[in-house]
């Protein structure tokens, strides 16, 4: 009726404090819900009501105030923030600039992986002239025989 809810009803005819506390229970957000006449339900009190026992709820009621608060408050932090990346996006200057830091930052990045891959090849190589200098120093005495091979068969062949 009206926008209204239950508790706006409650409040306006005075009902009982069970039938207050069930609502506040309820739905504790229901306390400051406005209806079309932008009325929360305490608008709607009589001057000559007595609501003591409001006051135990209050601590309750307060805590869903503060949670709407909280959701109302990211909300708009998170609209301010989505209006401020489009505006960074859209600001040449700013753009140009994290251009030139992701730029840095990359070619950072890319000279130290060279470093560290070139030092890898390095350590290989080393490695593999460990493992292969008993071989090469082999082949090298297989050359050297040959090479006297060679000198002998040409010195005979000279002299015959």
């Amino acid at each position: 009726v009206k926008g209204r809810l239950p508790i706006h009803l409650a409040m306006e005819h005075n009902a009982s404090e069970e039938i207050m506390v069930a609502l506040i229970e309820a739905f504790p957000k229901g306390f400051f819900a406005l209806d079309k006449k932008e009325m929360t339900p305490l608008d709607y009190i009589n001057g000559n009501m007595d609501r003591k026992y409001m006051k135990k709820y209050i601590p309750m009621l307060m805590a869903a105030n503060v949670d709407d608060e909280r959701i109302r408050w990211e909300v708009e932090k998170d609209d301010a923030l989505a209006k401020q990346r489009v505006a960074l996006k859209n600001d040449p200057v700013y753009m140009a600039d994290v251009v030139e830091q992701v730029t840095a930052e990359m070619e950072t990045t890319y000279a130290k992986k060279m470093e560290m891959l070139e030092g890898n090849y390095q350590k290989e190589i080393q490695l593999l002239n460990k493992r292969h200098d008993g071989e090469t120093q082999a082949l090298l005495e297989g050359f050297e025989v040959k090479l006297n091979f060679e000198r002998k068969l040409n010195k005979l062949k000279g002299k015959a």
